[in-house]
C-alpha cells in the first residue's frame, strides 16, 4: 500500500514536468510559433541570411541579403544601414516591404528600419561576418632555425 502512495505522487511531480518538457522543446524548434499574431503597434523584421561567411579573417564577405518586414500599421518607413548615412530604400504609406541587395562587408552590418514620423529605431538586425580561417598571427618573415 504504501509503494502506491509514492508511486502516485511522483507521478503527480513528473508528469507535468515532462508536459512542460515536451511544449517547451516544440516551441523551440519550430513546431509551435510563440508569437504568430502582431501585437499592436508591432513591427517584425526578418533577414536572410543572418551570416556573411569570409574565406579568412579580414577579408571581405560577399552575400545577397533579403530583408522582409511587417508592420500592423502602415506609414512611412525607411531602411538603413550601419555601413551608410542615407537610406537603403523608403516605403510610403506600407504595412509591409522587401529588400534584396549584395553586401559587402569587413564587420558585421546592423539594418535598422525607422518610420519618418518618428524618432529613433524601430526594429534593427544584425549580418554577422564570420571566418572560415583565422588571420595568421605570424608573420612570413620570420627566421626559422629548424
Amino acid at each position: 500500500m504504501k509503494y502506491t502512495i509514492q508511486k502516485s505522487l511522483l507521478d503527480r511531480k513528473l508528469i507535468p514536468r515532462l508536459i512542460a518538457a515536451v511544449v517547451l522543446s516544440a516551441v523551440c524548434s519550430g513546431h509551435i510559433r510563440a508569437d504568430s499574431k502582431l501585437e499592436a503597434n508591432e513591427l517584425k523584421l526578418r533577414l536572410k541570411p543572418e551570416q556573411c561567411i569570409a574565406m579568412r579573417q579580414g577579408k571581405d564577405c560577399y552575400t545577397d541579403i533579403e530583408i522582409n518586414w511587417i508592420a500592423t500599421q502602415a506609414g512611412h518607413y525607411c531602411l538603413f544601414s550601419s555601413q551608410q548615412t542615407h537610406a537603403l530604400q523608403c516605403w510610403d504609406s506600407s504595412s509591409k516591404g522587401t529588400f534584396t541587395e549584395e553586401i559587402v562587408s569587413k564587420t558585421d552590418v546592423q539594418l535598422h528600419l525607422k518610420r519618418s514620423d518618428k524618432d529613433g529605431v524601430i526594429v534593427s538586425r544584425k549580418l554577422k561576418v564570420v571566418w572560415v580561417y583565422k588571420k595568421k598571427s605570424r608573420s612570413r618573415l620570420s627566421w626559422r632555425m629548424f
